[in-house]
């Protein structure tokens, strides 16, 4: 029965951890485009990418980083800056949270990957796949591909940087929503 109560306790703890994110984090808007639609256990989904994973190796506040110290998986920071044309733009890499100094800033928490030759750090934030109905993995992929349409995700962001996927956008409109329970 504890075992039973234990497991039960943290099931709902991450279900409730993923509520309060989705209703509390401040929302911001990514460009996004689709790379791979369909997993043959998981179901239908769409990868995203995004330019603010794909980083000046410049922006790093360690040099150890850049000399490759830190651990594949390692926890980075992504402090980003919105333009004037509404664009998040990446503005600084740390290994610790930072506060933001403007509204205009937000931080998000990454996962370094690799750098790459050309001096690119990759980080993954843990919004690359958004899940889909069934049959319509595709459908979003050749959407996106489409040079004259835009694909943009809502991304909810708490205090932490851990951020959540809200709203899937083609040119402005919903094409498809993550409601909270």
């Amino acid at each position: 029965m504890a075992v039973a109560a234990v497991q039960s306790a943290v099931l709902g703890w991450m279900v409730w951890e993923r509520v309060q994110l989705l209703r509390h984090g401040r929302e911001i808007t990514l460009e996004t485009a689709p790379v791979d639609p369909r997993s043959l256990f998981r179901g239908d989904y769409v990868r995203l990418g995004y330019d603010v994973s794909r980083l000046d190796a410049a922006l790093l506040d360690d040099p150890g980083v850049r000399r490759g110290e830190l651990p594949r998986n390692g926890v980075l920071y992504v402090t980003l800056k919105q333009d004037e044309d509404g664009k998040w733009k990446p503005r600084e890499i740390s290994r610790s949270l930072r506060p933001v100094k403007s509204a205009s800033e937000i931080v998000l928490k990454a996962r370094y990957d690799r750098i790459w030759a050309a001096n690119l750090v990759n980080v993954r934030y843990g919004i690359e796949r958004f899940y889909v109905p069934e049959g319509s993995g595709r459908e979003i992929e050749d959407l996106g591909r489409n040079a004259e349409r835009r694909l943009a995700v809502v991304v909810s962001v708490d205090a932490g940087g851990n951020a959540a996927i809200k709203r899937l956008m083609l040119d402005g409109k919903v094409l498809r929503e993550e409601a909270p329970l």
